[in-house]
């Protein structure tokens, strides 16, 4: 007979599997963290294992104990009573070993002495609430992930409960409640502390579209009409026109909506696509379109005059690439302050080009002022939708922002786009139509 042998029974694999399952799963966090170079699951660790120690604490005050032993008992008669007796020793021989894999293996700890609450359902409701907080405070709801924590969540209580004898129901719901409560709010914890450092990596499921690390596009320039320029200048629009397409490509593939607040970015996205394409063929404009950036305006700024604050729905992730300012206090009479911005060394070397008072296509060294850039903005965006909608394939609502932007009564075409645009197709056929001209 040898002396090992490989058990064939499934049912050893699944209870070892269940055993070591909450080791198993925060292995695989810290593993997931070293990976992806993120604290989410150090952090969520790190909050299991003062759960621990918050039920290793509360062990003691809970008259519950492990089966075989009479509830009430304390440590110091249990330890004298093995030595004169068997009145109080494990009445039950099924008792498993395995049960005080989570806690110090002390004959009266917690786990060997103390049931209440149990260590498995502590770990398990603990960690549901926080994926599931997590999924809901960043609406993203993983049924996969979920499934597979309360198939071995069931599967240790079974265990537990029916096969090692390790605890009984009422320690599994004490430590479902416990668990649950310390779940969330180590869930609030972090996300206060993620929202307040800005740092959005912190949680699970986190896809939220204000970190600029993430979803800027920043260095994009769309195809420019072809002019006569060195060998260099024409390998640098080429350039400037693929990384343009890929921006635009991206765009299209994303597939949520685009009329809430969180998925506004998107609407910025546009907006920057449409000004880059433009400026490359820019049209003659006249005065009067100007004065309504400069008469009566001198004292004003981006956040006084904008309708329903529309313009602070991610504007500091854009304020510098379409408006050229660092501070959304900068006057329309102030020259901007950033080299940034989309208008910059277009066509030739270290320019801006942008719209002058009188209505003409200027370049210029020295930099704009605010008003020239809002009035370039309004009348690259103009141009493009009084275009667009002369195509026969364009979509209703280009004809609808076409008609908003000649009545004059918008300053901002971002504030247009955000009114009227949330159908995911309409902003498909928009990009794709980017793609083509």
């Amino acid at each position: 007979m040898p002396i090992f042998e490989l058990s064939m029974d499934p049912i050893e694999y699944i209870r070892l599997i269940t055993q070591f399952s909450p080791i198993m799963f925060s292995f695989i966090a810290i593993i997931d963290s070293a990976y992806n170079t993120s604290l989410k699951g150090i952090l969520y660790v790190f909050g299991v294992l003062l759960t621990f120690s918050i039920g290793k604490l509360l062990s003691g005050s809970f008259p519950y104990r492990v089966p075989g032993i009479e509830d009430g008992m304390n440590e110091k008669d249990f330890a004298s009573s093995k030595l004169e007796s068997d009145k109080y020793a494990f009445k039950n021989p099924k008792f498993h070993p395995s049960c005080n894999l989570l806690s110090k293996p002390d004959h009266a700890g917690w786990g060997t002495f103390y049931s209440s609450p149990d260590m498995y359902a502590l770990f398990y409701s603990f960690t549901l609430i926080y994926i599931i907080s997590s999924m809901m405070g960043n609406s993203d709801l993983n049924i996969f992930v979920l499934t597979i924590l309360i198939f071995f969540f069931i599967l240790s209580s079974y265990f537990r409960t029916q096969v090692f004898y390790c605890v009984q129901f009422r320690d599994i719901l004490i430590g479902l409640v416990i668990g649950s409560f310390l779940g969330f709010l180590w869930y609030i914890f972090v996300s206060i502390t993620e929202t307040s450092l800005k740092v959005y990596d912190l949680t699970y499921f986190n896809t939220n579209k204000e970190n600029p690390d993430k979803c800027a596009m920043k260095n994009k320039q769309f195809r420019c009409r072809k002019i006569k320029t060195s060998a260099e200048n024409d390998e640098k629009i080429s350039q400037l026109k693929m990384e343009a397409n890929q921006a635009a490509m991206a765009a299209m593939s994303a597939l949520n909506s685009i009329n809430t607040k969180d998925n506004f970015d998107m609407i910025w996205q546009l907006y920057v696509n449409i000004l880059k394409k433009q400026i490359s063929n820019p049209t003659e404009s006249n005065s009067s379109t100007m004065n309504i950036f400069i008469l009566g305006k001198d004292e004003k700024n981006i956040t006084e005059i904008a309708n329903d604050n529309v313009i602070g729905y991610n504007i500091h992730s854009y304020k510098e690439i379409i408006y050229g300012i660092s501070d959304v206090e900068t006057r329309f009479n102030e020259n901007i302050d950033s080299s940034n911005v989309y208008l910059y060394n277009i066509g030739s070397n270290e320019k801006y080009k942008y719209y002058n008072n009188d209505g003409t296509i200027t370049t210029s060294k020295t930099n704009p002022k605010l008003s020239n850039v809002l009035a370039t903005n309004y009348i690259l965006f103009k141009t493009f939708i009084n275009e667009y909608s002369q195509n026969e394939n364009a979509p209703n609502v280009i004809i609808t922002i076409n008609n908003k932007i000649n009545s004059g009564n918008y300053l901002f075409p971002i504030k247009i786009l955000k009114d009227n645009l949330s159908d995911m197709k309409d902003y498909s056929k928009i990009t794709q139509h980017l793609l083509s001209i």
